[in-house]
């Protein structure tokens, strides 16, 4: 039985909500809706969001590889369920999605990214998450992008060397059509949509943690260097080499690394104004063949990738302009 708590209270007209959506293996169990909130929002249940009504900025508490029936179970990398944890995203109604704090606490032994959680801009794995209150940007194909800018200012509030910070999205052949779409797609032969149905994880790392970068370039040597037109953005551009086979043979959810210079050079890249319709275009033009200019953009997600120990981050400003 679906059980749907709502709570409503009226204190300045914007509307928020807190809630348990989008498992991929369950609908929502309890709803609470905060309408007009103007204290600081707490989320600390796994898939809880809080978004704005008429925005499609949302916050996603996102255990992704931690919660049994997700994306992960108990024969998985953390053994027994659930992995003794604690995470939660703080949100500031007044400045949205402006002074957004992640705060996590986990094992103290690495055993991967546990967690993805921040600031999600309309959909999240290419439709998997939708955007909660159906305010999203427009699906466009990368051929008919005219503007696409991102603008963001982070701070490593503490033990940075404990995450690493993830700007990202994922393409699809159809609009939203992600893991688990709604209805039969094109992508998916039997009518079921699965993986199939997600093209391109396009990863942008803006900090890594000791290492990290050094590793992603020893061991994912198909790379080239990307320089914007304006000549203030130099990246790795890097095959990570994954993806999946359908029983057709072909190949679908590769992967690719955008990797800023002081990145991989030991720095960090927290605050600035990206071209990313540039970016796209030299991805499709010379990414190894993974990005179609026929491809459907439907979000953009920042938060961090939480690897052991504990750490805080803080997304202090962020914005997208599309058209």
């Amino acid at each position: 039985m679906r059980i749907i708590l709502a709570l409503s209270l009226l204190v300045g007209g914007a509307l928020a909500v807190l809630a348990q959506p989008f498992q991929p293996s369950d609908s929502p169990d309890v709803t609470v809706t905060v309408e007009g909130t103007a204290q600081p929002v707490v989320l600390t249940d796994p898939y809880s969001f809080y978004q704005p009504s008429g925005s499609p900025y949302w916050a996603q508490e996102n255990p992704w590889n931690l919660v049994e029936g997700a994306f992960n179970g108990p024969d998985g990398p953390f053994g027994t369920f659930p992995p003794p944890y604690s995470e939660s995203v703080t949100v500031n109604p007044s400045t949205f999605p402006g002074g957004t704090v992640v705060e996590f606490s986990f094992s103290s032994t690495f055993s991967g990214a546990y967690s993805y959680s921040g600031i999600v801009w309309g959909s999240s794995f290419g439709g998997f998450w939708p955007s909660p209150n159906g305010v999203t940007p427009t699906p466009t194909q990368v051929d008919s992008i005219n503007t696409l800018i991102g603008t963001f200012d982070l701070s490593l509030t503490s033990n940075p060397d404990n995450y690493a910070v993830l700007w990202e999205t994922f393409f699809t052949n159809e609009p939203n059509n992600g893991l688990p779409a709604l209805g039969p797609h094109s992508c998916e032969p039997n009518g079921v949509a699965t993986d199939r149905c997600v093209g391109l994880e396009l990863m942008i790392y803006l900090h890594f943690g000791p290492g990290g970068a050094a590793f992603q370039l020893a061991t994912h040597p198909n790379h080239y260097i990307y320089t914007s037109p304006d000549g203030n953005f130099s990246a790795y551009i890097i095959d990570v080499g994954w993806g999946f086979t359908d029983n057709n043979g072909t190949q679908f959810h590769p992967g690719i690394i955008v990797l800023p210079m002081v990145v991989a050079n030991g720095g960090d890249f927290l605050s600035a104004t990206i071209d990313l319709k540039a970016l796209l275009q030299n991805i499709r033009d010379h990414g190894f063949g993974y990005l179609k200019g026929s491809d459907y953009l439907d979000g953009w997600s920042m938060g961090i990738e939480t690897n052991q120990n504990s750490g805080t981050f803080t997304i202090n400003n962020l914005s997208y302009t599309l058209n």
